[in-house]
């Protein structure tokens, strides 16, 4: 498991700086669904569906830093910081072409909605 960083330290990482972007249907997270709420510290499992696998070497997940072989549903676990702002993280499925090595990026963003957790009251004395 991996905890989120920026996705630009991905791209650094890679060697990384030609983008495409691929059809929804080709390259898609479908699970969380967006919008859904997680904590700080929370174990996040994303699902991303590839059409067709022999089109791309690796899989990536940014800004997770994760990156597995092509497959036709690839599962990522992703540990969210303790230090995470509250409010809305985006991720977004990468793919690397197999053919040209261009790291090409799904259509469609995925949200999820961080929400710190507020403090409860247990206990008044009068």
């Amino acid at each position: 498991m991996q905890k989120i960083r920026p996705a630009w330290i991905l791209i650094l990482q890679l060697g990384i700086s030609v983008f495409s972007t691929l059809a929804d249907t080709d390259l898609q997270i479908i699970s969380p669904p967006s919008g859904t709420v997680v904590a700080p510290g929370q174990i996040v499992d994303v699902t991303v569906q590839v059409n067709d696998p022999a089109r791309f070497t690796k899989i990536l997940l940014a800004p997770a830093q994760l990156a597995v072989e092509s497959a036709s549903e690839v599962h990522f676990s992703v540990t969210l910081d303790d230090d995470i702002p509250a409010g809305p993280l985006t991720l977004v499925a990468l793919a690397t072409a197999s053919d040209t090595g261009t790291l090409l990026e799904s259509s469609s963003l995925w949200h999820l909605v961080v929400q710190r957790p507020t403090a409860s009251l247990y206990r008044i004395d009068v």
